[in-house]
């Protein structure tokens, strides 16, 4: 309980600083009100040596609440003073080296006599010490400056302009203090002058503040315009045109020049009105370049599954992310039991100094909150805007696609049948790679809109605070960042949920791997049509040969022949009775006989009787046949054919 109480405490202060911009102290009265009743309720539940510890505590932050000085505080000014007009009217213009000399010599002559003798000897004495040196020599007034000391400033600036008069940086540096010191008519001839002769940049912005400050808008907006031309991140110069644009109601033209002004520089006028206004500042372009603690090719987001191929490779990329996360968040609650432990200890002092820096009042300060507030609400604009993993709707919407998945899978086994499981893989496969190919592409649309700006974030956030927070702060703030960060990669399997898609792989991959073979029909080799048979005469004997074959008969009522078969090679002896009737243009006849076939090398294949009847017409010795062959073989079995045209017909078979 103690060192939770301390730990309010510690960032009571701190909150304050950060609330949505520049407390009023009605507000910060409220604050401290509404924290004082918290730790009222829980002193009631200490030990009294706690709750006496505690209330010193609590004293302590109330006056630092009360000391606390913000450059977003209300001393800082954001109106355009009004126009100085008998300041402007005496601004000299120096034509000429002659005159500018002569200005000078003025300047110092008056300087003089409005500054005490000891500061004008201190500044002799150090400038004597350096004369030989004119880097050191025009560092001088700068840092009497910055140390608050602006009467020194002034004279050592004029002194050094007197040593060096052709000094642009000298020169400059005088003008510079005059307009910080509340003497920006003096600054004016000098930089106009300077003009003339050198048109830099520099230049043109510190007239154009100058000017600013003397309420002359009109030449203000030229010489900053000019100052932009020539450089155009020179971020004092869009700062004092935004305050102009701004305090003339031109919000949206201000709006550029306020993102310009803050990337390159910090402005607390502007800083100011950003907040008092609510400018909804783009911070793409207001965010300078980091360093990057994490980015995407160290710590690369999982891949979308495109194909049934990339299942398992996605899954393994996701299992490492996960395991990061998980390590990740174990650092961070280690980390946080460690400081627990550590400000358990600590005086209320010690623990203050962890965010020292939320309290300071120096421009690196004021930069860093004014960057943190602007990655606040980067991030809740992403929340509003969907830009999240944690997006609900977008989450729906492939929860919703991937129950189709499921659905259309059921639907087609109800409605079609499967020769093989191969067959129902490759419908399984067909549906989810539908589904793979339009989730994916809603997974890498939610990742590239997002997930850069997680890692930008995220670094940003890192290095903002380093300005902020000690060590000890720093570290319990680091690992909290990068945890969530991890918990934000591993959330984006949540836009592509891959159960069915894995179940389906897991089920059908080796099968879809080994497709079944195909088996490969070649046709036979048709049995040609021989319409036609050619008849020999070989004196007792005759001969007929066609495509098939040829054959030899002789005899009239024994009939022996020989038949030989090109296809298979088969050769046919047959003998037995037959008997043919000749007629005008060709024959009838019939016959029976015994076979015996041989195969091509001469070995008997099969035997039986063979019963042939028909008729045969000739034109010379072209003969056409028309008969019935009936074969009863030991081997081949009863097979019947007819012969029409020279074309063989089977018209009964009985196989042995």
């Amino acid at each position: 309980m103690r060192k939770n109480l301390f730990l309010l405490l510690a960032v009571m202060v701190a909150s304050l600083k950060l609330v949505a911009q520049a407390p009023s102290q009605a507000e910060i009265d409220a604050m401290v009100k509404e924290a004082e009743r918290q730790l009222n309720e829980a002193l009631e539940q200490l030990s009294p040596d706690d709750k006496k510890m505690a209330e010193e505590a609590m004293s302590k932050a109330k006056a630092d609440v009360a000391n606390m000085k913000s450059p977003m505080s209300s001393d800082v000014k954001v109106e355009i003073p009004k126009r100085q007009t008998n300041l402007l009217t005496k601004i000299p213009q120096l034509s000429g080296e002659t005159q500018h000399n002569s200005y000078l010599a003025k300047l110092i002559t008056q300087t003089k006599t409005s500054i005490p003798k000891n500061i004008r000897d201190a500044v002799e004495s150090i400038i004597s010490k350096y004369h030989s040196d004119k880097t050191i020599l025009n560092n001088i007034p700068p840092l009497l400056f910055m140390q608050k000391n602006p009467k020194a400033a002034v004279f050592a600036a004029l002194r050094v302009t007197e040593i060096d008069n052709n000094s642009i940086l000298a020169q400059n540096n005088l003008a510079v203090i005059l307009h910080q010191t509340g003497y920006p008519q003096h600054a004016l001839p000098i930089l106009e002058y300077l003009i003339t002769r050198n048109p830099l940049s520099t230049l043109y912005n510190n007239a154009g503040q100058c000017y600013l400050s003397l309420g002359e808008v009109k030449k203000a907006e030229e010489y900053f315009a000019a100052c932009l031309g020539m450089d155009p991140n020179n971020h004092e110069a869009h700062c004092g045109t935004a305050l102009i644009l701004i305090n003339q109601g031109k919000i949206p033209q201000a709006i550029p020049h306020v993102e310009n002004a803050m990337r390159f520089g910090y402005s607390p006028t502007l800083d100011k009105l950003v907040s008092s206004k609510n400018f909804n500042l783009d911070f793409d372009k207001i965010k300078p370049h980091v360093p990057e603690y994490f980015n995407p090719n160290k710590h690369k987001p999982p891949h979308s599954a495109k194909t049934l191929k990339d299942v398992k490779p996605v899954l393994e990329e996701r299992q490492e992310i996960e395991d990061l996360m998980y390590a990740w968040g174990d650092k961070q609650r280690e980390i946080d039991q460690k400081h627990e432990d550590k400000i358990a200890n600590e005086t209320f002092m010690q623990m203050s100094q962890r965010t020292v820096g939320l309290v300071g009042n120096t421009p690196f300060n004021g930069k860093a909150l004014f960057m943190l507030l602007q990655l606040q609400k980067e991030s809740l604009d992403m929340a509003l805007g969907g830009f999240t993993t944690t997006d609900s709707k977008e989450i729906e919407t492939v929860k919703s696609m991937h129950k189709v998945l499921e659905g259309k899978i059921d639907k087609r086994y109800k409605e079609e049948s499967f020769e093989s499981r191969y067959e129902e893989c490759l419908m399984q496969r067909e549906e989810t790679e539908i589904y793979l190919k339009e989730s994916a592409a809603l997974y890498d649309m939610k990742v590239q809109k997002t997930v850069f700006k997680y890692y930008d974030i995220t670094n940003q956030q890192l290095y903002w605070n380093k300005f902020l927070l000690n060590h000890d702060g720093y570290e319990h703030m680091f690992y909290g960042a990068a945890a969530e960060l991890f918990v934000h990669l591993n959330d984006y399997k949540k836009f592509q949920p891959l159960d069915k898609p894995l179940w389906v792989v897991e089920s059908c991959e080796k099968i879809l791997a080994n497709p079944p073979q195909k088996k490969v029909e070649v046709e036979e080799t048709p049995d040609p049509n021989c319409p036609f048979r050619v008849k020999v005469f070989l004196g007792l004997a005759n001969g007929k040969m066609d495509c098939k074959g040829w054959e030899i008969e002789g005899g009239e009522l024994v009939v022996l022949g020989i038949q030989k078969d090109y296809k298979t090679g088969e050769l046919t002896l047959a003998f037995g009775v037959g008997a043919s009737a000749g007629i005008a243009v060709g024959a009838l006849g019939g016959k029976g006989q015994f076979f015996f076939k041989f195969d091509s090398d001469y070995s008997p294949v099969d035997c039986g009787m063979v019963f042939e009847a028909g008729a045969e017409a000739a034109s010379g010795p072209v003969v056409i046949e028309e008969k019935a062959t009936a074969t009863i073989g030991m081997v081949s079995g009863i097979h019947v054919t007819g012969i029409a045209a020279g074309q063989e017909t089977a018209i009964f078979t009985l196989e042995p």
